[in-house]
């Protein structure tokens, strides 16, 4: 009887340590507009509206996809968790999703090749668009495009980069490949979603709680799209204020109201980060979420890390991984 009930026991446990669904989270190559904060240009800010990759930005796209693709391909020599993730990745019912931004709908097209996924196409999903900025006028970088000119928008800025000479050649080749994906049909972009109008988010303050509303419907659908997968997992393009968000006021305040798990995670060095730091350019997380959509592990991939350097190494996701 001991044994049936031990035995028992360490099922449940199991069980419980079993993710429902594992989303991919993803934030953006560097913008134009980041470096337009950077270096305090003003002009650069109200020059153009959602600004598209800057060069530093695309060569961040292509080297993640250059090591989502490593990863893919020696997953038997990695650990299991990696081979794990590695699997989920590979798997073509993995669906890609996007923010309807530019800088974000370039990360997808450029660093998520590697992925079987991306032969069904990109969906864009304007819920996971930035925050609009609490100060309204500040800049036209969450000034969404109408439905009509998102593809073009980003085929020209990849035909673009796909020409710029300070770029090395491997870049500007992946872009040209990227263009043509786009161009002949490869790689499709879903904009059913995007409305049909310019949304011009910037002309009024987006309040916390519209923020959390589309914040809850984007998890909602990205946990379906992933339950209808075999793999169990949904990949998505966005932005770093709003994941901030998400983790800080969506996931780790629901993990409060709970024991188990998900507290347990939150209170780790690396929960307690991602309350407080946003994720760096093209940087990825894999965030494991129960049948109540909450999470109960995260861990960042190919040597991710913080804006503010936090994490920027192997070696620090290493130190990570033994706390």
């Amino acid at each position: 009887v001991k044994v049936v009930i031990l035995f028992f026991c360490c099922f449940l446990s199991a069980a419980s340590m079993t993710p429902d669904v594992t989303l991919y989270l993803i934030r953006h190559g560097e913008s134009r507009q980041n470096v337009a904060i950077r270096n305090f240009d003003i002009g650069a800010m109200f020059r153009e509206q959602d600004h598209g990759l800057s060069l530093r930005g695309a060569e961040q796209c292509v080297h993640l996809a250059s090591r989502l693709e490593s990863m893919m391909r020696n997953a038997r020599d990695r650990e299991e968790e990696c081979k794990t993730d590695a699997k989920r990745l590979s798997d073509p019912t993995t669906r890609i999703f996007s923010s309807s931004l530019t800088r974000a709908v370039e990360t997808s097209i450029l660093a998520l090749t590697p992925l079987p996924g991306i032969r069904h196409g990109v969906q864009l999903m304007p819920d996971a668009r930035e925050r609009a900025s609490c100060v309204p006028g500040l800049s036209y970088d969450c000034v969404a495009l109408p439905r009509g000119q998102v593809a073009s928008r980003a085929l020209a800025e990849l035909e673009n980069l796909s020409a710029e000479e300070e770029l090395p050649k491997h870049v500007t080749h992946a872009c040209k490949e990227a263009c043509q994906a786009l161009a002949d049909g490869s790689i499709q972009l879903d904009v059913s979603r995007v409305p049909a109008a310019s949304s011009r988010w910037i002309s009024s303050i987006e309040v916390d709680s519209s923020v959390d509303e589309r914040i809850e419907r984007l998890v909602r659908d990205l946990r379906e799209q992933a339950r209808s997968s075999d793999s169990r997992a949904a990949v998505c393009v966005g932005h770093s204020m709003l994941f901030l968000r998400l983790f800080k006021r969506h996931w780790a305040k629901a993990a409060k109201l709970h024991r188990g798990a998900s507290a347990d995670f939150f209170r780790s060095p690396l929960g307690r980060t991602l309350q407080t730091h946003a994720l760096a350019n093209c940087a990825i997380i894999a965030v494991d979420l129960d049948k109540d959509g909450r999470v109960v592990h995260a861990r960042l991939l190919c040597d991710s890390g913080f804006r503010d350097g936090i994490i920027d190494s192997a070696k620090d996701v290493a130190a990570w991984k033994k706390s």
